[in-house]
């Protein structure tokens, strides 16, 4: 099975959202090839860098540490 991400369903697991994590949890244990495009890709980076840092993607932007945000991030490896 195929399954398109929307950037809300993203940001609703990573902020805990009891719901979204059940789906994504029993999709993990289904095959399926997930996928999102870069317009998704954005909404979600800025809304975790967001909820991460403790303040807003636009104040980490006028800071210049969206690079240094990003590669500080753990690894997926």
């Amino acid at each position: 099975m195929k399954a398109f991400f929307d950037s809300s369903a993203l940001i609703e697991f990573i902020k805990g959202n009891k719901k979204a994590v059940g789906l994504f949890y029993e999709l993990s244990k289904m095959d399926v090839e997930s996928y999102i495009n870069d317009i998704v890709f954005s909404e979600f980076i800025f809304h975790y860098i967001s909820l991460t840092s403790g303040t807003s993607a636009i104040n980490v932007k006028k800071k210049g540490k969206i690079d240094t945000f990003i590669t500080s991030l753990p690894s997926a490896h």
